[in-house]
């Protein structure tokens, strides 16, 4: 019984409990990467379950470093041990090499939810096997979320400043 009651316990806090103060995290936050060509990246933050989850919509730049005269992919993956504590957040990133698109995800798809086909493989015969591991840390405020890329794979070395949006995401 005491190892059916850790298991479930464990399997909760994958996720961002719902601490009071951390309600007024919940929204879309955006980060432009280049203005001109309109390449950026989201933080969808929402309420289930009395817990915060997260999706990020994230372009490739993230662990290809050195994208020089070719577009970037784009992926939409669940943020994984996401934890937001003390103005603090950090969570990671898995996707599969063949889970990236050609062009950008709206942020109105979920997870489940089957992209069209016009949606084609940024990687034309990309390895279904090749899991793509990112962390990701930084703080956390009411208006933006500023993260740094953790590790040696780090596409980008900058800190990343996600500005939230004005509209809420309800579920």
């Amino acid at each position: 019984m005491k190892l059916v009651s850790i298991s479930l316990l464990s399997l909760l806090l994958l996720n961002c409990s719902l601490e009071p103060d951390n309600a007024k995290y919940v929204g879309i936050y955006q980060y432009i990467h280049d203005l001109e060509s309109g390449e950026v990246s989201h933080i969808k933050l929402e309420i289930q379950n009395q817990l915060i989850i997260g999706t990020y919509y994230g372009i490739s730049d993230d662990f290809d470093p050195a994208r020089e005269a070719y577009l970037p992919g784009y992926f939409y993956t669940k943020m994984e041990n996401l934890s937001i504590k003390n103005g603090n957040i950090s969570y990671s990133i898995n996707l599969h090499e063949n889970e990236i698109y050609n062009k950008e995800i709206p942020i109105s798809y979920r997870l489940n939810d089957k992209l069209p086909v016009t949606y084609k493989k940024w990687i034309e015969n990309s390895n279904p096997d090749k899991l793509i591991t990112q962390n990701y840390k930084g703080e956390i405020l009411e208006d933006r979320i500023k993260l740094k890329i953790i590790g040696e794979d780090a596409g980008i070395q900058d800190e990343l400043v996600f500005l939230k949006q004005n509209s809420k995401v309800r579920r």
